[in-house]
């Protein structure tokens, strides 16, 4: 289970570098907005916007669509805020929530639903409505949990559902593998700590870190890979749902 605590620390801590190191996220983001099928949504409401990356690829797409963006970060929120022009403030809505508990307006219809790389941190969809949304798979970084296997540590990425999950829930689903190599274990450890991706049981890892477990662990990657890469899972689904 994803520690709801943990998690709005992390992406707390890293608001002010996510957008240096989201590449991974900012292209799922252009991926999922050519998969969106229905035209000129005029409502939509966004879970998860972090700092608003996504958020702002999204208003320019529907120009004339308000927009409601929650994330359970306050951090978050505020550097999303300050990315939108004053000319824009009108069309949008910040607020602070967890995306599973978040309970809109009842008066307030959404006629589009949209999540980028934040689906796979929660542990239902409840909300109705048209979805289209893109998320992390199970195999993400699957190169890091095989060596952390040896230390018996689990990364975050091997709680989150697969892609044949998504389709109990959404029409359709399809699935891609990217991969990126990092000069070193270390570049990549600061781009999981700086986009708030990191293991959400602190305990779990704590003193793992030092400097010489870190060579020790870069030198394991390297005998068994050949080279620090890691492997990205994107998810994208889309369509009704109307489960609960």
């Amino acid at each position: 289970m994803i520690q709801k605590k943990y998690l709005a620390q992390n992406f707390g801590q890293a608001a002010k570098t996510y957008q240096q190191y989201s590449f991974i996220q900012d292209l799922a983001a252009d991926i999922l907005l050519n998969y969106i099928l229905i035209k000129n949504p005029k409502n939509i409401l966004e879970l998860g916007c972090g700092p608003g990356n996504f958020t702002k690829k999204l208003a320019n797409k529907f120009s004339e669509a308000k927009v409601t963006a929650i994330d359970i970060s306050k951090e978050m929120l505020e550097v999303a805020m300050l990315e939108v022009p004053k000319s824009d403030l009108n069309r949008f809505k910040f607020i602070q929530a967890d995306a599973e508990t978040f309970l809109a307006d009842p008066e307030e219809k959404f006629d589009l639903i949209i999540s980028n790389a934040t689906l796979q941190w929660l542990n239902m969809v409840k909300q109705k409505g048209y979805f289209a949304v893109s998320m992390f798979g199970p195999k993400t970084f699957k190169e890091l949990a095989e060596v952390l296997a040896e230390e018996n540590i689990k990364i975050a990425a091997q709680y989150f559902k697969d892609l044949a999950a998504y389709q109990q829930i959404f029409a359709e689903g399809k699935e891609t593998f990217i991969e990126k190599e990092y000069p070193s274990l270390l570049d990549l450890l600061k781009y999981i700590k700086n986009t708030g991706t990191k293991h959400h049981q602190k305990s779990l890892i704590k003193g793992l870190w030092t400097k010489k477990k870190v060579e020790k662990l870069e030198s394991k990657y390297l005998a068994r890979f050949g080279k620090i890469k890691v492997t990205y899972h994107l998810i994208f689904a889309r369509g009704h749902s109307d489960r609960t």
